[in-house]
């Protein structure tokens, strides 16, 4: 069938910064595959609840994602 070959993308991108320290930033993007929309949601919420501009002195950062259908 051609739904089985439907596959989900949790692209995944976390920003780092340090203010107080004469600055710096870094930033990560990561992938993580899914097999069905649901999944791939559920999994960017709990990540994007971890890292929601979290201070965590000396740096802040925030994590957030975007699910992406293909083929």
């Amino acid at each position: 069938k051609q739904e089985d070959a439907i596959m989900w993308t949790l692209v995944l991108f976390t920003l780092f910064g340090n203010p107080n320290s004469g600055g710096g930033t870094y930033a990560n993007v990561s992938t993580f595959h899914f097999s069905t929309e649901k999944f791939c949601l559920e999994t960017a919420k709990t990540l994007e609840a971890q890292g929601v501009f979290a201070n965590s002195a000396p740096t802040s950062y925030q994590i957030f994602g975007k699910c992406i259908q293909h083929q």
